[in-house]
């Protein structure tokens, strides 16, 4: 492997790792959600819900994690221009 390889091998790694490490969070993030409206909705079963709250509560929730998607899509894409940024400084100061 040449040194330009070696060069190109280390900053795709450094790429997959960046991009592994956010979408490990992603998932954990909505994890933890997930448990957290089902355990509300669980210790609530003896209540007498009125079908209109329900509704309410469902749009409600799926609203709010529709947007968390999309602010975590826009950091993600953020965070990735950034390591493509870097990589590109990288190669600038190799290359000079």
């Amino acid at each position: 492997m040449s040194s330009d390889e070696q060069v190109q091998w280390v900053k795709d790694a450094k790429k997959d790792a960046a991009k592994r490490n956010h979408e490990s969070a992603l998932r954990a993030t909505a994890v933890t959600k997930r448990a957290v409206v089902k355990g509300i909705f669980e210790a609530q079963k003896d209540v007498d819900w009125d079908d209109e709250l329900v509704e309410k509560i469902v749009a409600t929730t799926v609203e709010n994690e529709l947007m968390n998607l999309r602010r975590c899509e826009r950091l993600h894409n953020y965070r990735q221009n950034q390591v493509v940024h870097i990589a590109e400084m990288d190669d600038e100061k190799d290359n000079v």
